[in-house]
Order: structure tokens, then sequence, then C-alpha cells
């Protein structure tokens, strides 16, 4: 199966798995415990020496007078540098084709792993070891042969997707699943390993939202070594994989901290670590997109939130009209980015958040001086306008683009000056009636085009 039909036919990932005959258990892992005859290079085997001795072979056409103990050593010399036989095609054919006439075995079972270790299916020369090896394992009865057979192993273009199929389907950890296979720690983390999980990535990215959660579990399994990624070039496939199959829909909570967590943890909050996501962002930006949703949904009810923690109950009637009719924009989409600017109180709160919630992922935030240690700021973007919303009595501040005071979102640390400067600004009068509700909204209606309904706008506990 291509990976184009798995991605298109997901009925397909149901298709039925060999079951093996039940294996004594400390046979298993006696097995499982010694090393893999071929894996790796030899200690003191010299490469370039052995490269040099076959490359003068072949040019003398002299491989007929090899001993077949030297014969076995040739495969660890098709990939190594310093001048590895898969780099001349004539090489490549002369040694294959003595390797074919004398069906060494052990020599094939050498190659096998050298060919699984240094899986690239850019260079030909790779591609040309690969369906060698797809014709060679089944003239005997082996695992290699069965391999072959169910999961391509030995085509350089379906392997990656077979792999990838049968670890989603597989409910045993992703390292077991490897070693039934008779792949090594070192091809579950290398090219052949990184293929394959892009291309679990790729699938997983297709998959529908009620498939998703599980599938992305399992990724998560898959991704990490300890706590660092393992598959640095796959980083904006995995983030695809995590987030495309929620552009139309949200997961459950629980599930949505977990994939917020899962990527913090290896990049950072993208707003204060825009380095690290600058990939993501060309290569995958529908899901850098889910993800900027995302942050900006938490940090606007990380403001509210908050502040509903550290104002006195005087305080909360006032405070009550702000969250609906701030939130009618978030609900609507039209607030397209927002950050939170915390004095020492807020800041305080939102850590112990964090840290007793698990919503660290959540965390990112500004500090603030220049005010009491309470007092917090919500910048936000709505169209071409910042908007800067105060907590307890502070006024609204906004400025039009091309203001030059408009203050950056996403610093470390805001003096309140800064955000009490803008081009219109107004006090929180008449909530009842909706008087700075409409001056805003009618603000907003001119300069970007968006309004939401003036319904929306009451607090619940208020409701008409």
């Amino acid at each position: 199966m291509s990976l184009r039909d798995a991605v298109t036919s997901p009925k397909d990932f149901r298709w039925s798995v060999r079951v093996r005959d039940v294996e004594p258990i400390q046979m298993r892992k006696a097995v499982k415990a010694l090393p893999d005859f071929g894996s790796g290079t030899p200690k003191g085997l010299d490469v370039a020496e052995l490269q040099a001795r076959f490359v003068d072979r072949v040019s003398n056409n002299a491989l007929a007078s090899v001993s077949p103990a030297e014969m076995r050593q040739c495969p660890y010399g098709f990939f190594d540098e310093p001048r590895p036989f898969i780099d001349d095609p004539t090489v490549t054919a002369a040694l294959l084709s003595e390797l074919a006439t004398r069906a060494q075995k052990s020599a094939t079972r050498i190659l096998i792993y050298q060919y699984l270790e240094h899986y690239n299916p850019s260079k030909p020369g790779c591609v040309a070891v690969a369906n060698w090896l797809d014709q060679q394992v089944m003239q005997w009865n082996w695992a290699w042969r069965d391999r072959s057979e169910t999961y391509a192993l030995f085509n350089a273009e379906e392997a990656p997707a077979k792999l990838a199929i049968h670890i989603l389907a597989s409910q045993a950890p992703v390292r077991e699943v490897f070693e039934d296979l008779g792949l090594s720690d070192t091809i579950l983390t290398g090219s052949l390993g990184e293929a394959a999980f892009a291309a679990a990535c790729i699938i997983v990215s297709a998959s529908r939202s009620t498939m998703a959660p599980g599938q992305q579990r399992r990724l998560m399994e898959w991704a990490r070594r300890g706590d660092r990624f393992g598959y640095e070039k796959a980083f904006p496939a995995y983030v695809s994989a995590l987030l495309m199959p929620w552009q139309s829909s949200e997961p459950d909570a629980a599930h949505k901290v977990a994939l917020l967590a899962e990527l913090e943890s290896f990049a950072g909050d993208p707003r204060v670590k825009p380095a690290r996501w600058a990939r993501v962002k060309s290569q995958a930006a529908d899901a850098y997109n889910v993800l900027m949703r995302w942050l900006t949904r938490a940090s606007v009810y990380q403001f509210f939130d908050i502040i509903d923690q550290v104002l006195s109950p005087n305080e909360m009637y006032m405070w009550a009209f702000r969250r609906p009719f701030w939130t009618s924009y978030l609900e609507q989409g039209y607030i397209s980015e927002a950050w939170v600017a915390f004095g020492a109180n807020g800041a305080s709160q939102a850590r112990h958040v964090a840290r007793t919630t698990g919503g660290g992922a959540a965390l990112g935030f500004a500090t603030l001086t220049g005010k009491s240690q309470s007092h917090a700021a919500l910048i936000m973007k709505i169209g071409d306008l910042t908007i800067a919303e105060w907590s307890h009595n502070g006024k609204y501040n906004i400025w039009p683009s091309n203001s030059p005071m408009v203050p950056r979102l996403y610093k470390h640390h805001y003096d309140a000056q800064e955000l009490m400067c803008g081009l219109i600004d107004g006090s929180h009068h008449g909530s009842d009636n909706f008087t700075w509700q409409r001056k805003i909204a009618r603000i907003v209606d001119v300069e970007t085009g968006f309004s939401t309904q003036q319904y929306s706008w009451v607090p619940k506990r208020f409701g008409r």
C-alpha cells in the first residue's frame, strides 16, 4: 500500500495482523538480548582499507578470488565513509552480482542491517541495494522474507508508510514493535525510523477528529527521546499531525492541554520563541494557525480567569461586563493575537494555576510594572487595531496600525505607560446600558468591518 492509499483509505488501517506462535517468554528475552549480527560496524574494522581493497578487486575483475570470510565483510563498505560503494554504480553492481552468486546468508543479513541503518531513498545506490535485497531475501525460509512481504522493508518508497500503518495500529510500545520486526534501536532512531515517523504524521494529519486522539497519543509516545524530540527534520510534519485534525473542531480540554504541553516542551511558546517555530510557520502554516488560535484563546481567558480571582467583591460587578464583550469578538475569530501583562499578584496566580492544573503551555505572559501589583492588561490584535484592555478601573486604549506608539505584542515586560497611550481611550462607564461597549464596537466596525451582536455582551449572571 502506498502512502497516498493509506491517507485516502483509512479503513485499510484495519488490515489483519499475522499472529505468531507463542514463544516462551525467557527464550524471547534471551533472543532480544543478543547483539544484532550485522548491525553497526565491527570495532577495529578499517572501513577505508576494506573499501579500497574491494574497489581494486572490482577494477581488476578479481572478485572471484575473494575468500568467503572476506566477502562477508564486504557489506560494511556499502554505506560508510570515506568511499561508500553505493556512490559508484559500477562497484555497486559488481559487488551485488558477486554476493548474489555466492548466496551467503550471513553476508545478506549484514547488508540488510547496513541498508536499514543507512536508509536514504534519495541515493540511487541505496535504492539499488534495496531492490537487490527485495529479491535476495526470498530464497531462504526466514523472518526477513516474511518482513519483506508484509512490510515491504526493501521497497524504498513503500516501507515508511507500511511501517507507519503497522505502528499506529499496534498496541505495543513502539520500541517493542521495532524489536519484533528485527529492527534495532539504531534503525528506530535513524533515517528509516524518521521516514516512517514522518509518514505516520502525514496519515494522522489527514485523520478525522474522532480518530485523531488515539493516533496522536501514539505519535507522542513515538516522538519522544527522553526529554527531547527524536526526529528533528520531521518537526513540521509532527506539528501538523497534532493540530490539523482540529482545524474545524476542538479536542476535549484534557487532550488539548496534552497537545499544547507536548509542543511547548519541545519548542516553547511560538510567541516568545519565534525562531524555533520559523520552519513550522513556513512549512505547516495551517497547523501553525491552529496553534496560534489556541494560544490566543488561552491568553484571553487566562486574563479574565486570573483577574476574576484577584478582584474584590465590590469590583466584580463593573468587571463582569468586560468578559462577554471581548469574548464575543474572540468566539467569532476576530481576535487574531493576544498577550497578557500581569502585575506581581496576577503573575504569581498565573504560575500557581499552571502548576496545579498542568496547563504549563498556556503560561506565557509578560510582567507589568508602573501600576499596582494587582493590575493587568490584555493586549489584542483585531484587524489592524491594537487594543489594550485594563483590569480594575483602567481605561481601554486603542491604536490604529499607523500609530507611532502602538505597543508590540509578546514582550517579556511592559511599563504601564506603554499600554496607556492609545490614540483612542475611554473609561468603562455605563456598562448596564452598553455605553462603552457601543463606542468600542463602532470603532472596531469602522476600522475593521468586524462586529458582534449586542445580546452577546450580556454577562450570563445578569442575563436579560
